[in-house]
C-alpha cells in the first residue's frame, strides 16, 4: 500500500493527492471519486484504542466530572456565603470562608477536572491516572472543609492542616500533568480504516 504524508493509499486506486480518485475498472471504464478530506486527515491520526491510556474521547472520565460537578455546587455555596456575609468588601472574619470556597473550591476544582480532561488531548500524552485523581480529590476537598472548620471555630491548626491538604492537591495535580506538558509526543503512524471501530 502506498503512503502519502502519513496517509495509507489503497492498491488500485490512482489519487491526485487532492482528494480525487480514479479506479480502473473492467470494460476500460473508470470510476472516479471523492474522498472526504476529515476521512483522509482521520486515517493519518494517531490511533487511539479504549484500552490505551493515551485514549482521547470526547467524554469527561468518572474523576473529571467529579471535580466539575463538584466545582459547580461551591460555585453556589461560594455566592450565597459571601451574600450572607457581606460579599468581599466586608471586614468579618468569616469572610475567607466564602473566598476559599470560591477560589479552592469553585476554580481550582474546575481547573483540576478541565485540564486533566483537555491538556493530554492538546499534546497527546497521557495523564497520570489510578488512585492519583481520588487521592487529589479527597485531598482539595477534605482541605477545604478542614480549612472552613478551623475559620470558623476559630482554630488556628485546624485551618492550617486544611491548606497543607489544599496544597497537597495542588502538588499532586502537577505531578499527574507534569508529563502531559514536558513529555513529547509519539510521531503519528498511518492506518488503514479497518482499524477503526
Amino acid at each position: 500500500m502506498a503512503e502519502y504524508r502519513g496517509c495509507e493509499l489503497p492498491e488500485g486506486l490512482y489519487y491526485d493527492l487532492d482528494y480525487i480518485w480514479i479506479k480502473p475498472e473492467a470494460g476500460g471504464n473508470y470510476r472516479i471519486g471523492i474522498a472526504d478530506p476529515s476521512q483522509t486527515m482521520a486515517a493519518a491520526a494517531p490511533l487511539r484504542r479504549r484500552a490505551s491510556p493515551r485514549h482521547a474521547g470526547m467524554m469527561l472520565s468518572v474523576d473529571n466530572r467529579w471535580f466539575v460537578s463538584v466545582a459547580m455546587v461551591y460555585f453556589i455555596a461560594s455566592g450565597a456565603w459571601l451574600a450572607w456575609h457581606g460579599a468581599l468588601v466586608t471586614d468579618d472574619e468569616l469572610r475567607a470562608v466564602g473566598v476559599h470556597l470560591f477560589t479552592a473550591g469553585f476554580v481550582q476544582s474546575l481547573i483540576y477536572g478541565l485540564g486533566a480532561h483537555m491538556l493530554p488531548r492538546f499534546t497527546g500524552n497521557p495523564i497520570r491516572m489510578g488512585t492519583w485523581p481520588w487521592i487529589q480529590f479527597c485531598a482539595i476537598h477534605g482541605g477545604l472543609v478542614v480549612f472552613a472548620a478551623g475559620i470558623v471555630l476559630p482554630d488556628t491548626r485546624v485551618a492550617v492542616t486544611g491548606g497543607v491538604l489544599m496544597w497537597l492537591s495542588f502538588l499532586i495535580y502537577a505531578w499527574r500533568v507534569w508529563p502531559v506538558l514536558w513529555r513529547h509526543a509519539t510521531a503519528p503512524r498511518a492506518v488503514s480504516p479497518a482499524e477503526f471501530q
